[in-house]
């Protein structure tokens, strides 16, 4: 900021006159004072030939009388130095008091902050460990299908053995049974009727299972245990073809309808039974049993099936559509 020459204050814009000559600037209130010598050694020759002009009343108004101490119009001078002065100060200080108050707010966020940080922490572990048990429980399940594999096979495996120890017996269904029978005697003369010659010495053993009800009036079966596979074979044989049997003598009386059945493990009786009801509803035409094993055809002339597993079930019949899908 400026200065007069000859007070040595700080001057503005609207209180001071400058020198045409030179770039000495004074207040207008100090111009009169250059009458007193001291001040006036100060000044320049210029500055004193001007200021004497203007004291002799060269011109009435401060403007006119002075035209070489006019304000120059190429300086810039700011006219309220100690208010802009001021209004920088508060607003440093509001500054800082913002700046206070968010360090406080970011002081108060921190802990909130590394809370959320730690439970951040937290679920990463927590999903690592869970893809960790995730990739061990695909190597268990991968290890599970092959013991799963391994255990059918072996269960299949069980089957077939049980099922050859099977293989020369037999379950007859529908002969009528008396009290106190002779079990062997109705399966000799049921042969008899059939056309089939059986000897005593044939039959391992010949009984009825289960417990006997005398509310049931349906009779159970018979189950015969023979020592050759063909006389079982047939067996089988005669009684398809002659399956309505005539009035018999003795124990054996009229037997409408008589069943002669292959004997099966449970696993192939419960497949059987499946294969039938599938076979039923998708109106396949044949299902059958030979030496233990399940066959089913859909019409005469087509290929047959084998079915051995519950596997084989779905693959045969699983993409078959019901002819009546609301049954």
């Amino acid at each position: 900021m400026a200065q007069c020459q000859l007070c040595g204050k700080f001057l503005s814009s609207n209180d001071s006159v400058k020198c045409d000559k030179c770039p000495k600037i004074f207040h207008k209130q100090c111009v009169e004072s250059v009458k007193d010598p001291k001040k006036a050694k100060l000044l320049a020759g210029c500055c004193r030939k001007y200021l004497h002009t203007l004291i002799n009343g060269s011109s009435s108004q401060d403007s006119d009388l002075s035209p070489a101490f006019a304000s120059s119009p190429n300086e810039v001078i700011p006219t309220d130095f100690m208010t802009e002065l001021r209004a920088v100060r508060t607003e440093i200080s509001n500054m800082r008091l913002e700046i206070q108050a968010f360090r406080s707010e970011m002081a108060e966020l921190k802990p909130a902050l590394q809370a959320c940080v730690k439970k951040v922490d937290d679920m990463e572990q927590s999903v690592l460990s869970l893809e960790t048990e995730v990739e061990k429980m695909k190597g268990n399940f991968d290890t599970m299908k092959v013991l799963e594999k391994n255990v059918m096979e072996l269960k299949i495996s069980l089957n077939n053995k049980e099922q050859e120890c099977l293989s020369n017996d037999l379950e007859i269904y529908g002969i009528p049974e008396q009290k106190n029978e002779n079990v062997f005697h109705s399966f000799f003369l049921y042969c008899n009727k059939i056309g089939v010659t059986i000897r005593e010495e044939d039959a391992v053993n010949v009984w009825r299972p289960g417990r006997s009800d005398k509310d049931n009036f349906r009779p159970r079966p018979i189950i015969v245990r023979l020592t050759r596979r063909a006389l079982r074979d047939e067996i089988l044989h005669s009684s398809r073809i002659r399956r309505h049997t005539p009035e018999s003598p003795g124990s054996l009386q009229t037997a409408p309808r008589i069943y002669v059945n292959e004997r099966l493990t449970k696993f192939n009786r419960l497949l059987l039974q499946k294969t039938r009801e599938n076979a039923k509803k998708l109106e396949w035409k044949f299902t059958w049993v030979k030496n233990g094993r399940v066959f089913v055809r859909r019409t005469e002339g087509s290929k047959v099936k084998v079915i051995r597993t519950e596997d084989d079930i779905n693959s045969v019949f699983g993409s078959q559509p019901l002819n009546n899908p609301c049954i």
